[in-house]
């Protein structure tokens, strides 16, 4: 038994439906071809496609979008790299403590506030999520 669905769209009357339907015939594209979609979600971790540079973790793909400009639709694409610290919250505050061992407690915080505040922190807790230091 084959069963078939066949859909048809007027792009004309909903433009944004043409760059959805655009944009995720592109991502399967890149996809099927093994490259991997670098963006704000972290699935690019499972990829275990990375270069270990010290205590850093490279990734290399892409960003790739069509966009709808005043003449007409074009494909935007960028080769990007997406870079990752590999310690840990700890291991840096340990770090920096065991540089500015001869500082006072006081500061120590504001060395550790100014090293902190503004970093972006990846948790896995069960799934992905991004924080940034405050």
């Amino acid at each position: 038994m084959k069963i078939k669905q066949v859909k048809s769209y007027n792009f004309k009357e909903n433009p944004h439906l043409l760059l959805v339907y655009l944009n995720k015939g592109l991502r399967n594209i890149m996809n099927r071809l093994s490259y991997i979609e670098l963006g704000k979600t972290g699935k690019y971790f499972k990829a275990k496609q990375y270069i270990n540079v010290d205590d850093l973790l490279m990734y290399n793909g892409y960003k790739t979008n069509f966009v709808s400009l005043e003449k007409g639709l074009y494909l935007r694409t960028d080769a990007a790299k997406k870079i990752v610290r590999n310690s840990t919250v700890l291991q840096e505050i340990d770090k920096l403590m065991k540089i500015h061992a001869n500082a006072n407690k006081e500061e120590r915080r504001v060395i550790l506030r100014e090293h902190l505040i503004g970093q972006t922190v990846v948790t896995n807790y069960g799934k992905m999520c991004y924080y940034q230091i405050n």
